[in-house]
């Protein structure tokens, strides 16, 4: 799930505004309404976050791997007392949320990009409240360090792809944008290019994930023929 965030953050932002100009030409496209789909795709990455997947943590935290949503994963090994106190500051994200939206629309004059923003401060707080039950419920386990939040990042060379793709169509974006369409065409096919190398790169330094995802494809297929 991390990955496909990253994905997002990486190509959304850049493209936004060339999506909207595919389908709605520049009657949109110079409007509000490519702001709001590059900040949304921050909000895929951090939902992607919060619902992400370690490779790398060890096998004392395999539980957490196949279980892959950190909410999911607090409410299954979380109990009553501790679900009821959860709830309470769940509430209070709640809150939170309420509140930013008020303040990034109406006090920073965000409009629509300002719902989006209060979205990434919701989701940010619950990401922070299910780091924090999950570092402490690998301690009373006996793992000393607790959750490692490392553990569940890709490989450092995947990061710097991903962040070398994104540096590329933010710069092809802002040399090649213009009214004529063949702007559009030479942007896509700089997007192509760091998207291969991206996909390269993720099946590279990614192999568990290649495999884990052939399993997946292989047990569907066995069950179609059941």
């Amino acid at each position: 799930m991390l990955l496909i965030g990253l994905l997002f953050v990486t190509f959304g932002p850049n493209y936004s505004r060339a999506l909207i100009w595919l389908l709605y030409t520049t009657k949109y496209s110079e409007t509000a309404a490519p702001t709001v789909l590059a900040w949304y795709c921050l909000f895929v990455l951090l939902m992607a976050i919060n619902g992400s997947r370690g490779t790398q943590a060890g096998p004392q935290f395999e539980a957490f791997h196949h279980t892959g949503i950190t909410e999911a994963f607090v409410h299954s090994v979380a109990g009553g007392a501790q679900l009821r106190r959860l709830n309470i500051e769940l509430l209070a994200c709640g809150a939170a949320y309420m509140a930013a939206s008020l303040l990034c629309v109406r006090t920073l004059g965000g409009g629509t990009t300002g719902l989006v923003w209060a979205n990434c401060v919701n989701m940010l707080l619950r990401i922070a409240l299910s780091y924090r039950f999950i570092d402490a419920h690998f301690k009373r386990s006996g793992v000393a360090v607790g959750f490692p939040a490392s553990g569940v990042l890709p490989h450092a060379v995947v990061l710097a792809a991903f962040a070398t793709c994104f540096a590329a169509t933010a710069v092809s974006e802002r040399l090649l944008y213009s009214d004529a369409p063949k702007w559009l065409v030479a942007h896509c096919a700089v997007g192509a290019c760091c998207g291969l190398v991206a996909l390269a790169v993720v099946f590279l330094y990614e192999k568990s994930l290649y495999t884990e995802f052939r399993t997946v494809i292989s047990r569907d297929h066995e069950h179609q023929h059941q």
